[in-house]
């Protein structure tokens, strides 16, 4: 039930995100529109979507140690979900990614040479 999973998502301490392989993850980018601290597998395409301000591990032994830090440290926390709240106005609302989209529909008109 996608109402269940917003409350979650809302409510939760931690986002934790493993997936190893992919682009941009929408359950990762939905994770930061909801203001979720990011707990991700540490792999190019997380870090892109995710930024600075997540947290990231390697196998399943650091991940453990991850989260029983990040879980004791309520300013580390508020920390993150304020960057993932920054991320995703920076990267993934209509605001920003319509403009990109409208340039791209425009380079690609049939007689019009890309800029």
């Amino acid at each position: 039930d996608a109402r269940d999973v917003g409350t979650l998502r809302r409510h939760a301490r931690i986002y934790l995100h493993g997936h190893q392989v992919g682009g941009t993850n929408p359950s990762l980018v939905e994770a930061l529109a909801n203001h979720s601290p990011v707990l991700a597998h540490d792999n190019p395409f997380n870090r892109w979507v995710a930024g600075e301000g997540s947290a990231y591990f390697v196998d399943e032994q650091e991940c453990e140690q991850q989260l029983r830090q990040l879980l004791g440290d309520s300013s580390r926390l508020e920390t993150m979900a304020a960057a993932s709240r920054q991320r995703h106005a920076d990267a993934f609302t209509w605001d920003h990614i319509l403009p990109q989209y409208e340039s791209l529909c425009a380079q690609l008109q049939p007689g019009e040479s890309p800029s």
